[in-house]
């Protein structure tokens, strides 16, 4: 008796989560629909996507440096590393003290490199040996000059005072330069997106997105172990702006 009392109210707690859970389990186009639902409140229209217009603009000056950067490399060697790095402080002292006597200041020259590394000789066999024979050490200098026309006394000065090599002379374009080869690449691009806008019966609209990037300024690479007495002929420093602008259309 007991046993059937049990079964029946067992029967009866069944039927009523069957009840409770019945939205659950619904059928599978019930379900399907419902889904749909969910999925269309999540993403727009394909009509409410806006339409816009990429375009690419480019402007291009010249003009008169703001200054030059010339950089020098200097190398030292000898058979112990603390005798090498010494030479290299004396030869380092001796190149700023020389380009100083040409009015060019402490503050405007400045280390971009250093590196030391050790040299191992072979012997007969061709086989490296396992202890170097002497250590390297490499520099490069970077002298920042606003008068453009010390550029040829500070190449000078500093191959007398003993550096190896030039490597370089880049030219410093102003800020006004590089703003107006900005406003440059703006009109250019707004031209563009205008007329594509005119082209398709448009208007445009509001800025969406801009990018912007520069190409680094022109650098001229001298010979690298010029004759005493060098020449250097300045020349125009030329700026690159380039910009991605994203239009809405109207």
């Amino acid at each position: 008796m007991k046993k059937g009392k049990g079964l029946v109210g067992g029967l009866l707690i069944l039927g009523l989560l069957l009840t409770l859970t019945a939205p659950v389990l619904a059928t599978p186009e019930a379900a399907g629909a419902e889904t749909a639902f969910a999925y269309d409140s999540l993403y727009c229209q394909e009509d409410e996507w806006p339409d816009t217009i990429t375009v690419f603009g480019f402007g291009r000056l010249q003009g008169a440096p703001a200054g030059v950067q010339v950089s020098f490399g200097v190398t030292t060697y000898a058979p112990l590393a603390r005798e090498a790095q010494e030479e290299h402080r004396r030869l380092l002292a001796r190149v700023v003290a020389n380009i100083g006597q040409e009015g060019v200041s402490r503050d405007k020259i400045s280390t971009l490199y250093y590196n030391i590394w050790p040299e191992y000789g072979y012997g007969d066999d061709t086989y490296r040996q396992s202890e170097p024979v002497g250590y390297r050490v490499n520099s490069t200098i970077s002298v920042h000059l606003s008068d453009t026309s010390l550029v040829s006394a500070v190449i000078d000065a500093a191959f007398a005072a003993g550096v190896d090599r030039l490597e370089g002379i880049r030219y410093l374009p102003s800020r006004e330069l590089q703003q107006r080869a900005l406003l440059a690449a703006l009109q250019d691009a707004r031209v563009q997106a205008e007329g594509v806008a005119a082209a398709l019966g448009r208007k445009l609209g509001r800025v969406l997105a801009v990018d912007q990037s520069i190409a680094p300024p022109y650098e001229l690479l001298e010979e690298r172990y010029p004759a005493a007495g060098s020449s250097f002929e300045l020349q125009q420093v030329e700026v690159s702006q380039y910009i991605r602008i994203v239009f809405c259309l109207e």
